[in-house]
This record gives C-alpha cells, sequence and structure tokens, in this order.
C-alpha cells in the first residue's frame, strides 16, 4: 500500500503531521497504512527522532497519491527546537524547490492531558517559519487518545468543548476543524479525506 522515504511526485498529496510527543502521530502513520512502519513510543520518551516521509495510495481511489510526513515533537526530550526545524527545512526543501505544495496539516492534541502544555498556532507559526504563511482553512486540529479516557462522554466532551471555546477558537474562527482521531484505520482515513476535501 506504501513505503518509506520515496521519491516525491509532483502531483502527490503532502499531509504534514505536528503535534507533541504522545500525541499519535505514528500510530496515525502505522494505521493509514495498515501495517507497522514507523517505531510507536510506549514509554516516556520521545519516540520520532527525525522527520519521515511515508507515501501511499488513496484508500478506494488508486490514482491518488499521498505523502504523510512524520515529525518529531517540538517538545522532544532530546532534540531541541532549532534542530528539529532544521529537520525538517531540509526534508521539505526537496518540495518547495520543485514547487510542489504543502496540501494540509493534521496537529494531533491527545484529549487525556490534564492541561494544554502547548498550542497547536505556535507549533504552525514554526512550520510558517519553514515554508511561509499558511491558511488555517487546511489545519485539521485532531483530538487523540479517546480510548484512554474513563469517562469520553463527560469529560472528553468537556474538554473538546474547552479547546472549541477557548485554546483553539482564533484557529477556528480562520477556518480550522476539529475532529476526533479514534484509534482505528478508518478514523485515520477519514482525517485524510476530509484534509484533502
Amino acid at each position: 500500500m506504501g513505503n518509506k522515504h520515496s521519491k516525491v511526485k509532483a502531483d502527490i498529496k503532502i499531509i504534514v503531521l505536528l503535534g507533541p510527543s504522545g500525541s499519535g502521530k505514528s500510530t496515525f502513520i502505522n494505521l493509514a497504512m495498515g501495517r507497522p512502519v514507523v517505531a510507536v513510543g510506549s514509554g516516556l520518551a520521545c519516540c520520532t527522532k527525525k522527520v519521515q516521509r511515508v507515501s501511499c495510495t488513496m484508500r478506494g481511489d488508486s490514482n491518488k497519491d499521498v505523502l504523510l510526513v512524520d515529525t518529531p515533537a517540538f517538545d522532544h526530550d532530546k532534540l531541541d527546537l532549532p534542530q528539529i526545524e532544521d529537520m525538517i527545512r531540509k526534508q521539505l526543501k526537496d518540495m518547495t524547490k520543485r514547487k510542489i505544495d504543502i496540501t494540509g496539516i493534521i496537529y494531533f492534541h491527545p484529549i487525556t492531558a490534564n492541561r494544554l502544555t502547548e498550542v497547536p498556532k505556535d507549533h504552525i507559526g514554526v512550520f510558517e517559519r519553514l515554508v511561509g504563511k499558511y491558511p488555517a482553512r487546511r489545519v485539521l486540529l485532531a483530538t487523540s487518545g479517546w480510548k484512554d479516557l474513563r469517562d469520553p462522554q463527560n469529560l472528553g466532551s468537556q474538554r473538546e468543548l474547552q479547546l472549541h471555546q477557548d485554546y483553539w477558537k482564533e484557529m477556528l474562527d480562520g477556518g480550522s476543524r476539529i475532529l476526533r482521531f479514534e484509534g482505528t484505520e478508518d478514523s485515520a482515513w477519514h482525517l485524510i479525506r476530509a484534509v484533502l476535501a
């Protein structure tokens, strides 16, 4: 269904994955691919230590290729922000040189987090320093970790509402959308289709 580190085709749809460590970016890729292709962290340490590009064919449309770009968390425990920025810059250089646009961004946030330690706008700001101004309407805000909540109906929905009304309001007003990543293959492809719509 796909492979890692393939040469980027001019007509490929590129989705960059951003978010704090443990938010589900690598899990998302593995589920979308239908098999493990990138390592997933299981402890407290950050797992993704470099930018990884994984290409696949759109599920249900063999004529459309998608490139998922997994990035290290900006709160990485072993890398500082300039190192991460440099890694992303090098990986995206080929795309920008060939005038290949980034189709969309999925920003992952674990709904299990008791407090918001990072703001997606700050992550997007770092990304924009690398690729230029990026429209909020092409950013999907994905809440993850729903299976890990004891009370997803009440606690999860309450946190989601707070994200809507407070923390993510500016981005939502600019055209971003919030969707849940349910930790399944179907959910991963639902997010991909939402970004490409």
